[in-house]
């Protein structure tokens, strides 16, 4: 979605470099009116009705067609093209099924002698292709051959990343098939690094059935290799469970992604970051920001799947990078953008919420301007023009207050542009996050016997609580 308007938008650019602001406006409105109707867009999801099977399992899954723009049903496609996709990549089951009024229903009956690992199902239509792979829905299911456990085993590290000399944190929890916590009952854990034992003890959880399962790595790692195994004896036999531990060694992708899109010189700026290892996967990084003097001038900390974001206030003249501290032994200097010193900054200082649905709601844009000029400001939401406005702004920061009672909850792109037309920053922004639609489910009874009947009452209503006519689609699953 992004990179069409994006497209749009930089294609009328070019076209009304020579144009006033105003005529700009109203063009981007039409071209962009005129592209989603000429070039409309689809979205699929699908439900399967459970995560995890087993070889000879049936995959069901209810799947819903919408339109890209409104989100109701489709009426551009009919048919629709499921496909199950083998750890190898290659598709082991493929259909075609009809799609009446955005809504169908289908299943994959697994191989009994299927290959344990992670699949994935693919769904998508024909014109969904046009907008290339990023366009199809995809997601991931695991199929494995297990045993049914006897006790409900939780362990999970709480870092992503791992260095060299680091703490290690486990997290675990046991308890029955019943939820009844295994209070004060005694454990063993293993630590194996490249396949060799590195360390086992023996711990104790609490009265939640929780504990912490703490250790240090080695000052020198060889490897990536590592796993944490923890066993009881329960009722004379022996459960275990283990995780891998994500060390990295010294191959981590760190990228910054100043707010607004560059770093302006002499003001205070909001910078992003996503830190990767060397799989892909997120890491978990704590680093430090220095000039090219050696100055610290910002530290950083990632805060969710290896992403955070800092302040700081670039000087003219100055360049910056960064080191990582956590996970240590990682002497890689990583530069930041180089900052501008004659350009625009976009930033939103406060989140766009509120608190009632009948307020007036605003949002707050800093807009930062090299010189006294004039701007124009495009908000759109699912490729529709929500807010378009010439701004006469001063140099230096200037705030202007987005009216937001015409928005509806999703994401919003903000661009902005010069008194050239040429885009010069951009933010998407989540509006009205906490307006979104509310389903309440509620059972006839609180305890049922096995194999009794369960009745269920669905209501489904808009933020101000009037009832919302909508699809829905449940699944029901053992969760042992």
């Amino acid at each position: 979605m992004k990179k069409r308007i994006v497209c749009l938008l930089i294609a009328t650019v070019a076209v009304l470099n020579s144009w006033g602001q105003e005529p700009l406006l109203k063009t981007i409105e039409a071209k962009l009116k005129t592209y989603n109707t000429i070039l409309p867009y689809e979205k699929v999801y699908l439900q399967c009705d459970r995560p995890f099977y087993k070889p000879g399992d049936d995959v069901w899954m209810a799947i819903w067609i919408t339109d890209g723009i409104t989100n109701k049903p489709s009426q551009l496609s009919e048919m629709l093209t499921v496909e199950l996709i083998n750890p190898k990549g290659t598709i082991e089951r493929s259909q075609r099924i009809l799609a009446a009024n955005g809504r169908a229903t289908c299943d994959f009956d697994l191989d009994s002698a299927a290959a344990g690992g992670i699949y994935k199902i693919k769904a998508y239509t024909n014109w969904m292709k046009n907008f290339g792979d990023e366009s199809l829905f995809v997601k991931e299911i695991q199929i494995q051959n297990v045993e049914l456990p006897r006790l409900r085993m939780k362990l999970d590290m709480e870092r992503k990343a791992y260095g060299a000399s680091d703490t290690v944190r486990g997290k675990l929890l046991l308890q029955t098939l019943e939820n009844v916590p295994l209070s004060n009952f005694d454990f063993t854990y293993q630590v194996k690094l490249n396949g060799e034992e590195f360390l086992h003890s023996v711990a104790k959880t609490d009265n939640d059935g929780k504990a912490l399962v703490t250790f240090v790595l080695p000052a020198t790692l060889q490897s990536t290799d590592g796993m944490l195994q923890v066993g009881i004896t329960y009722k004379g036999d022996v459960e275990s469970i283990s995780r891998s531990i994500p060390i990295v060694l010294n191959q981590i992708d760190l990228q910054f992604f100043p707010e607004g899109g560059d770093l302006v010189t002499g003001f205070k700026n909001s910078c992003a970051f996503k830190a990767l290892n060397e799989f892909g996967k997120p890491a978990d990084v704590e680093g430090t920001v220095f000039n090219s003097k050696h100055e610290m001038v910002a530290k950083f900390k990632s805060y969710h799947h290896g992403m955070g974001a800092f302040r700081f206030t670039p000087q003219q003249g100055e360049k910056y990078y960064a080191l990582i501290d956590r996970p240590q032994g990682i002497m890689q200097l990583y530069p930041l953008p180089q900052p501008l010193d004659n350009s625009y900054l976009m930033e939103l200082p406060e989140p766009m919420q509120f608190t009632h649905p009948n307020e007036q709601q605003l949002a707050k844009v800093r807009i930062v301007a090299p010189e006294a000029t004039t701007v124009s400001l495009v908000a759109q939401v699912q490729g529709k023009i929500l807010y378009s406005s010439t701004l006469n702004v001063k140099k230096g920061e200037n705030i202007i207050t987005l009216p937001l009672s015409a928005f509806p909850c999703g994401v919003a792109q903000l661009t902005l542009f010069t008194k050239n037309n040429v885009e010069t920053c951009e933010r998407l922004v989540f509006v009205k996050k906490n307006q979104q639609m509310k389903v309440d489910i509620t059972t006839n009874k609180s305890t049922y016997l096995p194999r009794e009947k369960v009745e269920l009452q669905v209501k489904t209503s808009d933020a101000g609580g009037k009832p919302i006519a909508t699809q829905v689609a449940l699944a029901v699953v053992d969760d042992k």
